[in-house]
Protein backbone atom coordinates (compact mmCIF):
# COMPACT_ATOMS: atom_id res chain seq x y z
CA UNK A 1 0.00 0.00 0.00
CA UNK A 2 1.48 3.42 -1.22
CA UNK A 3 -0.71 5.63 1.54
CA UNK A 4 -2.92 4.24 3.87
CA UNK A 5 -4.96 7.41 5.88
CA UNK A 6 -6.93 5.62 8.68
CA UNK A 7 -9.70 7.61 9.91
CA UNK A 8 -8.27 11.41 10.47
CA UNK A 9 -9.43 14.17 11.34
CA UNK A 10 -8.09 17.41 10.82
CA UNK A 11 -9.01 20.66 12.52
CA UNK A 12 -7.74 24.39 11.23
CA UNK A 13 -9.13 27.65 12.83
CA UNK A 14 -11.58 26.00 15.05
CA UNK A 15 -13.14 24.32 12.24
CA UNK A 16 -13.20 20.44 11.09
CA UNK A 17 -11.90 20.02 7.52
CA UNK A 18 -11.63 16.60 7.40
CA UNK A 19 -13.67 14.48 9.86
CA UNK A 20 -13.11 10.44 10.24
CA UNK A 21 -11.48 9.97 6.71
CA UNK A 22 -10.22 7.03 5.76
CA UNK A 23 -8.78 6.22 2.17
CA UNK A 24 -6.23 3.89 0.68
CA UNK A 25 -3.57 4.80 -2.16
CA UNK A 26 -2.38 1.76 -3.87
CA UNK A 27 1.21 2.14 -5.33
CA UNK A 28 1.95 2.40 -9.32
CA UNK A 29 -1.65 4.07 -9.91
CA UNK A 30 -2.50 7.39 -10.22
CA UNK A 31 -5.68 8.86 -8.43
CA UNK A 32 -7.32 11.81 -8.97
CA UNK A 33 -9.11 14.09 -6.09
CA UNK A 34 -11.95 15.82 -7.40
CA UNK A 35 -14.63 17.97 -5.64
CA UNK A 36 -15.85 21.37 -4.63
CA UNK A 37 -14.01 24.05 -3.61
CA UNK A 38 -13.53 24.08 0.24
CA UNK A 39 -14.29 19.83 0.72
CA UNK A 40 -10.77 19.61 2.06
CA UNK A 41 -8.60 18.40 -1.27
CA UNK A 42 -5.63 20.84 -0.60
CA UNK A 43 -6.21 19.65 3.13
CA UNK A 44 -5.85 16.03 2.55
CA UNK A 45 -2.76 16.74 0.51
CA UNK A 46 -1.01 18.74 3.04
CA UNK A 47 -1.91 16.27 5.43
CA UNK A 48 -0.41 12.97 3.28
CA UNK A 49 2.80 15.23 3.37
CA UNK A 50 2.89 15.84 7.13
CA UNK A 51 2.77 19.45 6.66
CA UNK A 52 -0.26 19.51 8.92
CA UNK A 53 -1.02 17.81 12.13
CA UNK A 54 -3.43 15.45 12.39
CA UNK A 55 -6.32 16.18 15.11
CA UNK A 56 -7.04 12.32 15.25
CA UNK A 57 -5.98 9.06 13.14
CA UNK A 58 -3.06 8.01 11.27
CA UNK A 59 -1.67 8.64 7.96
CA UNK A 60 0.80 5.41 7.08
CA UNK A 61 3.25 6.18 4.27
CA UNK A 62 4.98 3.48 1.89
CA UNK A 63 7.92 5.08 0.09
CA UNK A 64 9.08 8.78 0.01
CA UNK A 65 6.60 11.29 -1.52
CA UNK A 66 7.60 14.60 -3.52
CA UNK A 67 4.95 17.45 -3.28
CA UNK A 68 4.19 19.54 -6.54
CA UNK A 69 2.59 22.52 -5.48
CA UNK A 70 0.00 24.59 -7.49
CA UNK A 71 1.96 27.78 -8.52
CA UNK A 72 5.59 26.71 -9.36
CA UNK A 73 6.79 30.09 -8.16
CA UNK A 74 6.67 28.75 -4.57
CA UNK A 75 8.80 26.11 -5.68
CA UNK A 76 11.94 28.46 -6.47
CA UNK A 77 14.38 30.12 -4.31
CA UNK A 78 17.91 29.63 -5.77
CA UNK A 79 19.45 32.05 -8.83
CA UNK A 80 19.78 29.57 -11.89
CA UNK A 81 17.95 26.26 -12.59
CA UNK A 82 20.97 24.61 -11.98
CA UNK A 83 21.55 25.50 -8.04
CA UNK A 84 17.61 24.73 -8.15
CA UNK A 85 18.14 21.30 -9.35
CA UNK A 86 20.81 20.69 -7.17
CA UNK A 87 19.83 21.96 -3.95
CA UNK A 88 18.01 19.51 -2.06
CA UNK A 89 20.81 16.58 -3.54
CA UNK A 90 23.60 18.43 -1.99
CA UNK A 91 21.83 19.56 1.26
CA UNK A 92 21.75 15.73 1.46
CA UNK A 93 25.50 14.79 0.15
CA UNK A 94 25.18 13.60 -2.91
CA UNK A 95 28.23 13.67 -5.01
CA UNK A 96 28.50 15.98 -8.10
CA UNK A 97 28.66 13.26 -10.56
CA UNK A 98 25.46 11.76 -8.98
CA UNK A 99 24.16 15.35 -9.53
CA UNK A 100 25.57 15.72 -12.48
CA UNK A 101 23.61 12.30 -13.70
CA UNK A 102 20.03 13.07 -12.24
CA UNK A 103 19.57 16.36 -13.76
CA UNK A 104 20.11 15.14 -16.94
CA UNK A 105 17.64 12.61 -16.09
CA UNK A 106 15.46 14.81 -15.01
CA UNK A 107 15.53 17.04 -17.83
CA UNK A 108 15.49 14.75 -20.49
CA UNK A 109 11.71 13.20 -18.47
CA UNK A 110 10.39 16.62 -18.03
CA UNK A 111 11.58 17.93 -22.09
CA UNK A 112 13.80 20.59 -21.12
CA UNK A 113 16.77 21.54 -22.67
CA UNK A 114 19.86 21.85 -20.35
CA UNK A 115 20.80 25.33 -21.99
CA UNK A 116 18.66 26.67 -19.47
CA UNK A 117 20.77 25.50 -16.42
CA UNK A 118 22.40 29.07 -16.24
CA UNK A 119 19.19 30.87 -16.55
CA UNK A 120 16.85 32.45 -13.16
CA UNK A 121 14.07 30.25 -12.46
CA UNK A 122 11.76 33.30 -13.21
CA UNK A 123 12.81 34.21 -16.29
CA UNK A 124 11.13 30.35 -17.86
CA UNK A 125 7.67 30.60 -19.62
CA UNK A 126 5.37 29.42 -17.37
CA UNK A 127 4.96 25.61 -19.01
CA UNK A 128 8.78 25.75 -18.14
CA UNK A 129 8.58 27.22 -15.11
CA UNK A 130 6.03 23.53 -14.25
CA UNK A 131 8.21 21.57 -15.40
CA UNK A 132 10.78 22.97 -13.85
CA UNK A 133 9.49 22.53 -10.35
CA UNK A 134 8.38 18.89 -11.01
CA UNK A 135 11.90 18.05 -11.81
CA UNK A 136 13.46 19.80 -8.21
CA UNK A 137 11.09 17.91 -6.78
CA UNK A 138 11.63 14.18 -9.29
CA UNK A 139 15.37 15.13 -8.51
CA UNK A 140 15.13 13.01 -4.70
CA UNK A 141 13.93 10.34 -6.37
CA UNK A 142 10.21 10.18 -4.85
CA UNK A 143 7.84 7.14 -4.84
CA UNK A 144 4.66 8.71 -4.73
CA UNK A 145 4.12 12.66 -6.14
CA UNK A 146 1.54 14.71 -4.40
CA UNK A 147 0.41 17.06 -6.98
CA UNK A 148 -2.09 20.10 -6.21
CA UNK A 149 -3.62 21.11 -9.82
CA UNK A 150 -0.65 19.96 -11.95
CA UNK A 151 -1.61 21.74 -15.18
CA UNK A 152 -3.92 24.77 -13.48
CA UNK A 153 -2.84 27.96 -15.69
CA UNK A 154 -0.80 25.94 -18.86
CA UNK A 155 -2.38 26.35 -22.66
CA UNK A 156 -3.63 23.67 -23.91
CA UNK A 157 -0.10 22.65 -25.42
CA UNK A 158 1.74 22.67 -22.08
CA UNK A 159 -1.71 21.11 -20.42
CA UNK A 160 -1.16 17.80 -22.82
CA UNK A 161 2.83 17.91 -22.23
CA UNK A 162 2.49 17.92 -18.47
CA UNK A 163 0.35 15.01 -18.44
CA UNK A 164 2.19 12.91 -20.47
CA UNK A 165 5.17 13.70 -18.83
CA UNK A 166 3.48 12.54 -15.10
CA UNK A 167 1.75 9.76 -17.20
CA UNK A 168 5.46 8.36 -18.59
CA UNK A 169 6.69 8.40 -14.91
CA UNK A 170 3.70 6.78 -13.18
CA UNK A 171 4.37 4.30 -15.79
CA UNK A 172 8.06 3.30 -14.53
CA UNK A 173 6.23 2.19 -11.36
CA UNK A 174 5.15 5.40 -9.27
CA UNK A 175 2.16 6.65 -7.49
CA UNK A 176 0.46 9.69 -8.61
CA UNK A 177 -1.89 12.03 -6.05
CA UNK A 178 -3.45 14.90 -7.79
CA UNK A 179 -6.28 17.20 -7.43
CA UNK A 180 -7.50 18.52 -10.69
CA UNK A 181 -11.04 19.77 -12.03
CA UNK A 182 -10.36 18.97 -15.15
CA UNK A 183 -12.62 15.76 -15.62
CA UNK A 184 -11.61 15.07 -19.07
CA UNK A 185 -7.93 14.73 -17.87
CA UNK A 186 -9.47 12.19 -15.17
CA UNK A 187 -11.04 9.71 -17.88
CA UNK A 188 -8.09 9.53 -19.86
CA UNK A 189 -4.91 9.35 -17.07
CA UNK A 190 -6.31 8.78 -14.03
CA UNK A 191 -6.91 4.52 -12.25
CA UNK A 192 -9.34 6.03 -9.71
CA UNK A 193 -10.93 8.39 -8.21
CA UNK A 194 -11.86 10.07 -4.61
CA UNK A 195 -14.43 12.54 -4.65
CA UNK A 196 -15.07 14.94 -1.73
CA UNK A 197 -17.83 16.97 -0.93
CA UNK A 198 -18.51 19.37 1.92
CA UNK A 199 -19.61 17.68 4.89
CA UNK A 200 -19.63 14.22 3.60
CA UNK A 201 -17.40 11.36 3.90
CA UNK A 202 -15.07 11.24 0.24
CA UNK A 203 -16.10 8.13 -1.67
CA UNK A 204 -13.46 6.51 -3.59
CA UNK A 205 -13.98 4.36 -6.51
CA UNK A 206 -12.54 3.53 -10.47
CA UNK A 207 -12.36 5.44 -12.90
CA UNK A 208 -14.60 3.28 -14.90
CA UNK A 209 -17.23 3.02 -12.33
CA UNK A 210 -17.26 7.21 -11.53
CA UNK A 211 -17.55 7.69 -15.66
CA UNK A 212 -20.02 5.25 -16.85
CA UNK A 213 -21.33 3.36 -13.97
CA UNK A 214 -23.60 5.64 -12.30
CA UNK A 215 -22.83 9.24 -13.20
CA UNK A 216 -25.87 10.52 -12.43
CA UNK A 217 -25.63 10.32 -8.57
CA UNK A 218 -22.31 12.20 -8.70
CA UNK A 219 -23.66 15.59 -9.50
CA UNK A 220 -20.89 16.72 -11.70
CA UNK A 221 -21.04 17.82 -15.58
CA UNK A 222 -19.14 15.51 -17.21
CA UNK A 223 -17.25 15.78 -20.50
CA UNK A 224 -19.70 16.28 -23.63
CA UNK A 225 -18.14 12.87 -24.97
CA UNK A 226 -19.53 11.00 -21.63
CA UNK A 227 -22.43 12.87 -21.72
CA UNK A 228 -23.05 11.92 -25.17
CA UNK A 229 -22.09 8.54 -24.15
CA UNK A 230 -24.55 8.02 -22.17
CA UNK A 231 -27.18 9.76 -24.10
CA UNK A 232 -26.69 7.32 -27.54
CA UNK A 233 -26.63 4.39 -24.54
CA UNK A 234 -30.05 5.43 -23.52
CA UNK A 235 -31.61 5.64 -26.40
CA UNK A 236 -30.15 2.62 -28.08
CA UNK A 237 -31.11 0.69 -24.17
CA UNK A 238 -27.85 -1.38 -24.23
CA UNK A 239 -24.62 -1.31 -22.62
CA UNK A 240 -21.49 -0.17 -24.81
CA UNK A 241 -17.92 -0.83 -24.82
CA UNK A 242 -16.37 1.53 -22.36
CA UNK A 243 -13.45 3.78 -23.50
CA UNK A 244 -11.06 6.50 -21.90
CA UNK A 245 -10.43 9.23 -24.41
CA UNK A 246 -13.11 11.49 -26.00
CA UNK A 247 -11.85 10.41 -29.66
CA UNK A 248 -12.41 6.32 -28.72
CA UNK A 249 -15.76 8.26 -27.47
CA UNK A 250 -16.77 9.66 -29.96
CA UNK A 251 -15.61 6.58 -32.41
CA UNK A 252 -17.65 4.24 -30.15
CA UNK A 253 -20.91 6.40 -30.38
CA UNK A 254 -20.50 6.83 -34.09
CA UNK A 255 -20.04 2.78 -34.83
CA UNK A 256 -23.05 2.33 -32.61
CA UNK A 257 -25.42 4.49 -34.16
CA UNK A 258 -24.23 3.44 -37.92
CA UNK A 259 -25.36 0.21 -36.66
CA UNK A 260 -28.61 1.08 -35.33
CA UNK A 261 -29.56 3.39 -37.79
CA UNK A 262 -29.94 7.16 -36.93
CA UNK A 263 -30.08 8.35 -33.32
CA UNK A 264 -31.84 11.74 -32.92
Amino acid sequence: MGIDVHNITIERASQIILRNTSLQFSDNKWTAIIGENGAGKSTLLQAMQQLLPLKQGRITVDGDIGFLFQHADQQFFETTVEKELSFAPHYFGWSRAKIDAKIHEVLTLVQLDPSILPMLPYQLSGGQKKRLALATVLMMEPAILLADEPTAGLDPVQHDVMLNILKTWQQQGHTIIAITHELTDVLAFADDIVVMAKDKPPQQMDTEAFFFDAPARQGFHFPPSVATFHLVEEKLQRRLPRARTTAELIHIIQEEVQRDGVCD
